[in-house]
C-alpha cells in the first residue's frame, strides 16, 4: 500500500476511533493506530494496554478498537505477548456490562485462543489460555441481552399517540422515530433529555402539542425501558440528599477491580474503603478524584480532596527501594549513617525484607505510608545512636 493511502487510513481510523468516546483509551489511539500499521509495535502496545485503567464501562465500539490488537498478539511469536493477549481477552469479558457486547467478537477470538491450548510450549501460558477459552466459552453461551424491536417501538408510539391525531402522524416519521428510540434503547441510554431530542423535533409542534409530547415521552422512554431491561431490583431508599449515585466500572487492561458496582453516597453519611493491600482502593479513589469514575459528579459540583503520600510518584524515587529512599533524606544524610545504623533500622521488621528488595513503586499505598513511618522511626534511631555516641 502506498504511503499516502496508508496515511490517509490511518487518519480516517483515528477519527473513527474518537467515535467510540472512551476517555480511558483516548490516550493511546495514536499508539494503537501504529501498531496497526507495523507489526513490530504489537508487543509494546500490548503491554500498555494491559495496564490501562478502565473507569467507563468496555462497550462494543471500545472493544472493536482494542480486539484487532488483541487478535494480533495472540498471533504473535512472542509467548510473552501472547500470555498479555491472553489475559486482556479474558479480562475484557468482565469488564464489559454484558456478555452480549463482547459476543460479535468470540468467533474470532475463541479458535485463536483453543489453538493457543494445544500450541503453546509454556505450561504456565497454556494454563493462561486455557482459563481463557473457558471464560470466552461461558459468554458465548451466555443468554442474549434483549432488544426490543422497531416493531415494538412503532406499536408503542402509536398507543402512546392521542387517538384524534394519530392519522396527522405519517408513517414515514413514525417509522424514523421508532428507529431512533430503537437505536438509544439498544445503546441502554434511557436519558430524559436523549428521548426528547429523539422524538419532540419530529412530532411537536406542527403534530403534537408541547403538552402532549410532555406526556408521550417520558411515557414512551418507561416502556421502552420496561420491555428492554425487565425488572430490576430497586435500591432501597434511604432518607437524605444524594451526592451521587452512579454505576461504573474499574479495572486495568489485564486486571478488573470493580465491575457494574454502585456507588451510592448520601449527604451526611460516612464512608471508607475496606479491602485487602493491592485490590485498588486507592486506584478508585484517585479515579474519583481525576474526574474519570463515569457518573461521579464533577468537582463544579461536588468538591473532592484526594490527600495521598508523596512517595515513588516520579523518578528516580519510583525506583529506589524503601531503603534507598529512606537514606537519600537529608535529615538522615545529615547524620552521617553508618552500617551501625543500617542495623538500627531492622527494628522495623514489618517490612524487613522488602526494604531491600522491591521497588517504591511496585508497593501498595497502605506500605508506601509505613515506609514514611519508617523514615521517622530511623530519624529517631539514628539520633539516640549519635547521643549515646555523644555521652560515651
Amino acid at each position: 500500500v502506498k504511503r499516502e493511502v496508508r496515511q490517509t487510513a490511518a487518519d480516517a481510523a483515528k477519527v473513527l476511533f474518537e467515535c467510540a468516546q472512551n476517555k480511558d483509551l483516548d490516550p493511546y489511539l495514536d499508539e494503537i493506530i501504529k501498531a496497526m500499521m507495523d507489526q513490530e509495535f504489537i508487543p509494546r502496545v500490548v503491554s500498555q494496554l494491559s495496564e490501562i485503567v478502565f473507569v467507563q464501562s468496555v462497550e462494543t465500539p471500545a472493544l472493536a478498537i482494542v480486539m484487532p490488537l488483541i487478535v494480533r498478539g495472540l498471533k504473535d511469536r512472542d509467548e510473552r505477548t501472547k500470555r498479555r493477549a491472553l489475559v486482556i481477552a479474558d479480562n475484557m469479558c468482565k469488564l464489559v456490562p454484558d456478555v452480549t457486547e463482547i459476543q460479535p467478537f468470540l468467533p474470532t477470538l475463541i479458535p485463536l485462543v483453543e489453538k493457543s491450548t494445544h500450541n503453546i510450549s509454556d505450561p504456565e501460558v497454556r494454563n493462561v489460555a486455557t482459563r481463557c477459552y473457558r471464560t470466552l466459552q461461558t459468554a458465548d453461551k451466555a443468554d442474549r441481552r434483549r432488544f426490543i424491536s422497531k416493531t415494538a417501538v412503532l406499536n408503542l408510539l402509536q398507543e402512546k399517540i392521542p387517538d384524534e391525531k394519530t392519522q396527522l402522524v405519517s408513517e414515514l416519521v413514525a417509522d424514523y422515530v421508532a428507529s431512533l428510540c430503537t437505536c438509544i434503547s439498544a445503546c441502554r441510554s434511557f436519558e430524559y433529555a436523549e428521548w426528547w431530542q429523539c422524538i419532540a423535533p419530529y412530532l411537536s409542534p406542527s403534530i403534537l402539542s408541547v403538552e402532549d409530547c410532555e406526556d408521550l415521552v417520558p411515557d414512551l422512554l418507561e416502556s421502552c425501558y420496561d420491555a428492554a431491561e425487565g425488572d430490576d431490583v430497586e435500591d432501597l431508599d434511604e432518607e437524605g440528599e444524594d451526592l451521587c449515585n452512579c454505576v461504573f466500572t474499574l479495572g486495568y487492561g489485564a486486571l478488573t477491580l470493580l465491575n457494574n458496582t454502585r456507588l451510592h453516597l448520601k449527604r451526611g453519611k460516612c464512608y471508607g474503603l475496606c479491602g485487602p493491600n493491592d485490590c485498588g482502593k486507592s486506584t478508585l479513589l484517585r479515579a474519583i478524584n481525576n474526574e474519570q469514575v463515569d457518573g461521579f459528579p464533577p468537582k463544579s459540583e461536588l468538591v473532592t480532596a484526594f490527600v495521598e503520600h508523596g512517595i515513588g510518584e516520579k523518578e528516580p524515587e519510583c525506583e529506589w527501594t524503601p531503603l534507598e529512599y529512606i537514606f537519600a533524606d537529608e535529615t538522615i544524610q545529615a547524620m552521617g549513617v553508618t552500617s551501625l545504623g543500617t542495623c538500627m533500622l531492622r527494628v522495623c521488621q514489618r517490612l524487613h525484607a522488602r526494604l531491600h528488595a522491591d521497588a517504591c513503586e511496585s508497593m501498595s499505598q497502605g506500605k508506601r505510608r509505613l515506609c514514611t513511618q519508617h523514615m521517622g522511626v530511623g530519624i529517631v534511631t539514628l539520633a539516640c545512636v549519635k547521643l549515646c555516641r555523644g555521652h560515651a
